[in-house]
């Protein structure tokens, strides 16, 4: 006797399984509606920070992974590294808000296979994983654009420039302000502060907050 398949069964057979990561549940909710509108993608985890990302990879297995940068408890950097050292199979595309060089060139050392920016996410997420799980890589054009740049120009220089909002930050830490003194002061959120403050330590290239300070005293930012 042969056995049945149903039409759900054959169309999730053509499908390539995707666990996206956001730590905003309506941001992640678009996602799904996209792939799953592709018909080549379906949603099978989702996470709101790079330890429930390793979480669910242990759970199911999956052909492609989403991943933003700022995410809290684990960002997007550090999860796209546990990801390559643990599953180095499996393709990550950085769906973020994130132009900065800085940023681009240390995901692209870490190892992962696609750079797209999510004001340009809906026309190119489908096309970008449909590259990835050939084995390909897609970056967005804008992207491409941001590491060239940097090429271009003194690399040193143009990673130890701040914006303002960061240097005033810069300074209210190194007075010993906490992150929510910063963000009443300033009238931001604490979200904000903190991926400000990511921002200057990659820029910085520092791992701490008291690197931040140590190298902005050498550099006489202070005076």
């Amino acid at each position: 006797m042969t056995s049945s398949i149903t039409e759900t069964e054959q169309k999730a057979s053509k499908q390539w399984r995707v666990l996206t990561a956001d730590d905003h549940q309506l941001f992640l909710d678009g996602i799904r509606m996209v792939l799953e509108a592709s018909n080549d993608f379906a949603v099978v985890a989702e996470a709101n920070n790079g330890l429930e990302v390793m979480e669910r990879l242990q759970e199911c297995e999956v052909d492609a992974v989403v991943l933003d940068i700022g995410m809290q408890e684990m960002d997007g950097i550090e999860t796209a590294k546990a990801i390559k050292a643990t599953y180095p199979q499996i393709p990550i595309l950085m769906l973020t808000m994130y132009t900065h060089d800085s940023y681009i060139k240390r995901l692209i050392r870490v190892g992962v296979n696609g750079y797209i920016l999510k004001e340009n996410g809906q026309r190119e997420l489908v096309t970008a994983l449909r590259e990835l799980v050939k084995g390909k890589k897609y970056f967005a054009p804008a992207v491409t654009q941001a590491v060239m740049r940097s090429f271009e120009s003194n690399d040193n220089e143009s990673e130890a420039q701040l914006t303002k909002r960061e240097y005033e930050i810069l300074r209210l830490v190194a007075q010993e302000y906490t992150t929510l003194e910063i963000a009443e002061k300033l009238f931001i959120s604490e979200s904000t502060v903190i991926t400000h403050r990511k921002n200057i330590m990659l820029k910085m290239n520092v791992r701490n907050m008291a690197g931040m300070i140590k190298v902005a005293t050498e550099r006489g930012w202070f005076d």
